[in-house]
């Protein structure tokens, strides 16, 4: 199950990873594929349980009009590589205004180098 449907995701951005990697949105498998490993290597995640990581994974989805958690998979070792989310915030500004704050940029310690996070 994804956060959100992947239509959202540029088909320029695909095309633009080496092959062997895919970028989709978050889905609950990725817990296996080390999506917290890789976002350890931004700051503190702590010992999350899958319960824990599932109850969180299901409030971002029960709001996937404001949150889009996208990750780089590296398929061939089913391994999640790079992470970032976009936060949408509902503003009373700019009349009833929507702001994008772009969080958690983050591309695993072994795959830097590769330009993954230019995407």
């Amino acid at each position: 199950m994804a956060l959100f449907d992947k239509l959202y995701i540029s088909g320029d951005v695909q095309n633009a990873l080496p092959a062997g990697f895919v970028v989709r949105p978050l889905e609950i498998g990725d817990y296996e594929k080390g999506f917290l490993e890789a976002l350890e290597m931004l700051t503190s995640v702590g010992k999350m349980s899958k319960g824990q990581f599932i109850e969180r994974f299901s409030y971002l989805k029960a709001h996937n009009h404001e949150y889009f958690t996208i990750v780089i998979e590296d398929t061939k070792k089913a391994k999640i590589v790079g992470a970032g989310t976009i936060f949408v915030e509902r503003k009373f500004v700019h009349l009833n205004g929507l702001v994008g704050h772009i969080e958690d940029i983050v591309t695993h310690k072994d795959y830097r180098g590769m330009n993954l996070g230019k995407l």
